[in-house]
């Protein structure tokens, strides 16, 4: 729980009602793909995602150590 409240919820929060906010506004003739890659914040947004993914992978190994089993990427 501790770390969805300082590592999930705060970037879900930012960026999900971020990207909702962006899509309302697609026009009909351009696809959800095409319309996803001119967001403007898109590249930040990848930037934290990555970095939440390492933390995701730090966090996994630790339980996959408490745990006694193997962790794998």
């Amino acid at each position: 729980m501790l770390f969805s409240n300082l590592g999930l919820r705060p970037f879900i929060t930012k960026w999900h009602s971020n990207l909702q906010v962006w899509e309302a506004q697609k026009p009909d003739d351009v696809s959800p793909k095409e319309y996803e890659v001119r967001w403007i914040d898109e590249p930040e947004a990848r930037k934290e995602l990555e970095i939440l993914r390492g933390e995701l992978n730090q966090y996994a190994q630790a339980l996959a150590e408490i745990a006694g089993v193997e962790y794998s990427k």
